[in-house]
C-alpha cells in the first residue's frame, strides 16, 4: 500500500490538472467566476478511479454542492457528458480492487504536472 504522503502528493497534482480546465463542466462559467473544483463522480475511496480522468469534472462551487445535494441530476448529468456506456464502463470499474504500486503513483504525480 502505497505512504498516504503519496497518495496526497497525488491528489495535490491531479486535483490541480482537473482544475485547470477553466471552466465549469456543467454550468460553464469560468474560472474567474468562482473557484473550480474537482469533482470526483464516484467516491475519492475507491483507489481504482480516484485518478481516472473519466471519473472527474472540473466544476465551479456551486455546481459541485448542486452534485452532492441532488444527486439523479446529477447521475442524470454526467451520463449525458459521458454517454451511457462510458458512465456504466466507469460504474463498473470504480468496485474493481486495485492495488498500487508507489512507482504507478510517482509516475502519474509526474504525468499530471507535465499536462
Amino acid at each position: 500500500m502505497p505512504s498516504k504522503k503519496l497518495i496526497r502528493k497525488l491528489d495535490i497534482a491531479f486535483g490541480a490538472f482537473i482544475r485547470n480546465k477553466g471552466k465549469c463542466g456543467w454550468c460553464g462559467k469560468s474560472k474567474y467566476q468562482g473557484q473550480m473544483q474537482c469533482c470526483h463522480i464516484f467516491s475519492r475511496r475507491y483507489h481504482n478511479t480516484r485518478w481516472d480522468e473519466l471519473n472527474c469534472l472540473c466544476l465551479c462551487a456551486g455546481c459541485h454542492m448542486k452534485g452532492h445535494l441532488e444527486p439523479i441530476e446529477f447521475v442524470e448529468f454526467v451520463k449525458e457528458h459521458l454517454g451511457k456506456k462510458v458512465y456504466e464502463e466507469l460504474r463498473l470499474k470504480h468496485n474493481e480492487v486495485k492495488k498500487w504500486k508507489d512507482w504507478e503513483l510517482e509516475e502519474m504525480i509526474i504525468k499530471f504536472k507535465e499536462r
